[in-house]
C-alpha cells in the first residue's frame, strides 16, 4: 500500500500559457461575431419580397448568419 503525502510539491507542470494564441482566439471570435451581426443586420433590412426571392424567411436569419442554414428545412 502506498502512503499519500499531504503537502508534497506538485510534480505536474501546467501547460504553458501562450498569450499570443489566446489573443488571436479572442480576435477571431470578435471578428466572427461582427460578421454574424452584420449578416443579421443586412438580412433584416431586406424586404419580405427580396427574402422570398432568395428563399429565406425572417426566422432563418440566425442560422444563415451562423452558416448552418439548409434551404427547404424548417
Amino acid at each position: 500500500m502506498t502512503a499519500l503525502q499531504i503537502g508534497s510539491p506538485a510534480r505536474h507542470r501546467a501547460a504553458p500559457f501562450n498569450l499570443h494564441a489566446s489573443l488571436e482566439r479572442v480576435r477571431d471570435a470578435y471578428e466572427r461575431r461582427q460578421q454574424y451581426l452584420k449578416t443579421v443586420r443586412e438580412l433584416s433590412a431586406m424586404s419580405d419580397r427580396d427574402l422570398a426571392d432568395i428563399g429565406i424567411r425572417r426566422g432563418d436569419f440566425h442560422s444563415v448568419a451562423k452558416g448552418t442554414f439548409i434551404r427547404g428545412q424548417s
